[in-house]
Formats: C-alpha cells, sequence, structure tokens
C-alpha cells in the first residue's frame, strides 16, 4: 500500500447552478431529474432517495448531464458535524436522465491506478469524511470543494487488492439491497391491500382507534450516545425507511413506546411514520400510538390518505405542527377486517425479519471496511 494524495488518481468537478426559474415538480419520466443534497439517502446509503423529485425544464450546459452509474459525493452538510461531507451516492440507472447540480461533485478515476468501486468506498470512511470537516467552511453549514476533497490523503493498495476489497464490500451491499428491495414490494403490496379494502367512505377518529402518547423531551443532562438508558427520538432525524435508527439514549425517560408502536412526527415535517423496534423514549417531536386491536390496519391507515395531515403542516407559530387535540381528532380512512389485519401483520413480520438481516449485513460491512481500507485485514483472508 502506498500514501497518496486523492489529487494523483481521480478529480473532482463542480455541478452547474440550475437556475430556479427552470425547476418544477417531476410528472414526466422524460423531463431531466435534478439530484441535489436532499436526495443523499438519509441512512447513509449510496441509494437515490428524493423526498422531492425535482425536473429541470429549461435550458442548460450538456456537460452537466450525468451517466447511469456516475459516483457523486455531497461538497455541503448542513449540520455542524459535517456528517455527510464527501459522502458517496451512485447515479441510478433507471433509463431516466440526471443533472449534475451545485454543491455535488462528480468523480472521474484514474482507472490505471484506481478502481471506481473501490473509490466509492473511499468515500464511506470515516477518516475521509474527518478530512474533509476539518478543512471545510462555515460554522452551521458546512462546504468543501474539488481541490479540498483532491488534497485528502488516503492509503492506496494495487488495483488487483483494491477490486478484491470492493468485491467483499460490495457483495454485502449486494445483499442489503436486495433485502430493501423486498421490503418495499412488500410495502407496497400492504398499502395497495388496504386501499383495495377501502370503502372510500368508512373513517374512525384517531381516538377511537389508538391511544396516542405525545412526547416529552427529558433533562438534557441524561442524554448519552453510549446506549445508557433507552432509545430517545426528538424528531424525524433518526428516522428511517419504516424503523428508528438508535443515536441518542437517556437514563430518565418520561413518555415511552412500547416495541411495535408506531411514531409519528409531530412537528416538520408533520405525518411522516416509523415504527419502534423497542422500548423507546419520546421527545417533544414525535408521538407514539398503539391501536386498539388492530396495529397493522392502523399504520396502512395512516399513509392510504395522502391529504390526511395537509390541514396541520402550517399551524406552528414558526414551524409546521399537530397538537394532541388535532391527532385526536383526525379522522383516518377504516376497515374493520380481520383477513386483511391477518395479511397486513404477517407481512410486517417478514418486513421486520428482512431489516434485522439488514441491521446485521450493516454491521458487519462498517466493521469491515475501516480494516480493508487500512490493510489491517486482507481480502483474500476473509
Amino acid at each position: 500500500m502506498s500514501d497518496v494524495r486523492l489529487g494523483e488518481v481521480l478529480n473532482v468537478y463542480h455541478g452547474w447552478a440550475f437556475p430556479s426559474k427552470g425547476c418544477k415538480d417531476a410528472e414526466l419520466d422524460s423531463e431531466p431529474r435534478l439530484i441535489r443534497i436532499g436526495d443523499f439517502a438519509r441512512d447513509r446509503s449510496s441509494r437515490f432517495e428524493p423526498e422531492r423529485v425535482q425536473a429541470y425544464v429549461a435550458e442548460y450546459p450538456r456537460k452537466f448531464r450525468l451517466g447511469a452509474g456516475d459516483l457523486l459525493v455531497a461538497m455541503t452538510c448542513q449540520t455542524a458535524d459535517g456528517e455527510i461531507l464527501g459522502y458517496p451516492m451512485v447515479v441510478p440507472d433507471d433509463g431516466r436522465l440526471y443533472l449534475h447540480n451545485q454543491r455535488i461533485g462528480r468523480i472521474e478515476v484514474d482507472d490505471t491506478r484506481l478502481d471506481e468501486r473501490f473509490a466509492y468506498y473511499i468515500f464511506k470512511t470515516n477518516d475521509l469524511n474527518r478530512q474533509l470537516y476539518l478543512s471545510a467552511s462555515g460554522s452551521k453549514i458546512l462546504h468543501t470543494a474539488p481541490d479540498r476533497i483532491q488534497a485528502c490523503r488516503i492509503w492506496l493498495p494495487l488495483l488487483d487488492e483494491q477490486r478484491r476489497i470492493a468485491s467483499v464490500l460490495g457483495a454485502l451491499d449486494d445483499l442489503i439491497e436486495t433485502n430493501r428491495k423486498l421490503m418495499a414490494g412488500l410495502a407496497e403490496a400492504q398499502l395497495a391491500s388496504f386501499r383495495r379494502g377501502w370503502d372510500g367512505v368508512q373513517r374512525r377518529r384517531l381516538e377511537e382507534v389508538a391511544t396516542i402518547t405525545m412526547g416529552q423531551s427529558p433533562p438534557g443532562d441524561t442524554y448519552n450516545e453510549d446506549g445508557e438508558g433507552v432509545a430517545f427520538y426528538q424528531g424525524v432525524r433518526d428516522f428511517g425507511w419504516r424503523f428508528p435508527s438508535r443515536r441518542i439514549w437517556t437514563t430518565k425517560p418520561t413518555r415511552l413506546a412500547d416495541r411495535g408502536d408506531i411514531l409519528v412526527a409531530v412537528r416538520a415535517p408533520v405525518g411522516e411514520l416509523n415504527i419502534a423496534t423497542e422500548k423507546t423514549a419520546l421527545g417533544r417531536g414525535v408521538g407514539g400510538l398503539r391501536a386498539v386491536g388492530r396495529q397493522a390496519t392502523l399504520f396502512q391507515a395512516l399513509q392510504a390518505d395522502t391529504a390526511l395531515w395537509d390541514i396541520h403542516l402550517g399551524t406552528g407559530t414558526v414551524f409546521a405542527a399537530i397538537n394532541k387535540a388535532g391527532m385526536a381528532a383526525l379522522s383516518v380512512p377504516w376497515i374493520d377486517d380481520d383477513s386483511l389485519e391477518s395479511a397486513l401483520s404477517t407481512m410486517d413480520s417478514i418486513i421486520s425479519a428482512l431489516d434485522e438481516e439488514v441491521v446485521v449485513l450493516t454491521k458487519t460491512r462498517d466493521e469491515l471496511l475501516p480494516l480493508l481500507m487500512s490493510g489491517r485485514v486482507r481480502a483474500k483472508e476473509i
């Protein structure tokens, strides 16, 4: 292995500042789509995960068209710890045209010295993220730049070893992605089943079908990152696709949700949902719901009506919010059907098992990553 400057083996290119007048919500697959910083997946995976897909319909320089499989990195982070600075994403191979937006770097490697898949894993290391954090500009919003990225130093093995490392880590990522696709397919089937079964008329007030617990933040001096006490969720920062990720714990919880309870964001973005995987402390930005008999049905009911939360999206003095009275009064689509509840619950169990596999695979990959990338473990030894 040799100690090299990244600029010796790759180049980083700026995106273009696409004028807002040409931006619109994407409607057609044929419309060019902008990739933005907010499209990087919350779980720091390589997936393209937009909350709101934007198209660009005005003129633009053609050199900012992206190709499927292009490697991109985040050059801005809106948190002071810089957690996504330099984090990678791969342009989807889905037949759509994507555009290279500002504050995102596009990576081109010297393939005589650097394997592109290995380069992707370089950008996933904490070491590189730390180097970018230390050289970043800004205080609350951190920025890096192509020259700062290229100035970072890495340990670079020979090409054959790079390919073996990328193959090992890539195999784990492929298994993770397979599980995620299965979970997404099951989730689509669940929602479709509920919508087919709903007559479009029957509704129930939320307080009639669920127990509602509004969060309350514990004392600040009880928080820790060492796993002491119970997992604590203050808002959607730790929400995942369906299950939250543990980051903060508290030794003195004040409001609790049990395993299987629905977690609801009660501050912007109001109405985002997750499911608790264990006994959980609820902060002020989260509420907990326990159905009276039909938990799986309730989770789908809260998603089936896309306008359910709209009235609460601007009711806070500064941010959108919903209080307990507002939660209680929500008129949710409802189905009293034992067979539907059984089918939805079975799919919930499968999704939960698949997610547990993802957690194990992700932990394995993340433990191997620094060992392989530093040379402390050789790929041929695995």
